[in-house]
């Protein structure tokens, strides 16, 4: 028998790749509870059916942080907790999405950065909030 490497690479014959979402962004928001703000593009409709597309993965560090269920779905938010729990050291952390469908998941999406100070930003009440100041 062949020994099968790491750097090998399998391609299923008849079957073109799935893209992954385009012009992943992300975002803050939340009143106390913090929630980073995923933001992507479908993948084209014309190298990937709807029919086919069964949803979308996010990962942070290469961590699956969120998995939606929906095709037409194009945005989901994540609690500052679930990635709290996601025992990633990186920081900046990189996010990236993912396309699934009846055929398997894509290539990663672009990766975007952010930061653990940017979810803290949000969270920490600000300075006249704090001293019970309306604005």
């Amino acid at each position: 028998a062949l020994p099968i490497s790491n750097d090998s690479e399998f391609l299923l014959i008849g079957k073109a790749p799935i893209p992954p979402p385009a012009d992943v962004n992300v975002g803050v928001s939340g009143d106390g509870q913090c929630a980073l703000d995923v933001v992507w593009k479908r993948a084209s409709q014309s190298s990937c059916p709807e029919s086919k597309l069964t949803g979308y993965k996010v990962y942070i560090d290469d961590v699956t942080a969120s998995h939606v269920n929906d095709p037409t779905t194009t945005s989901v938010s994540i609690d500052q907790f679930t990635i709290s729990t996601l025992y990633t050291t990186a920081n900046p952390h990189r996010l990236r999405v993912t396309t699934t469908s009846v055929d398997g998941e894509s290539r990663p999406s672009a990766p975007v950065a952010f930061s653990d100070d940017m979810l803290r930003a949000e969270a920490a009440p600000s300075e006249s909030a704090a001293k019970g100041e309306v604005p």
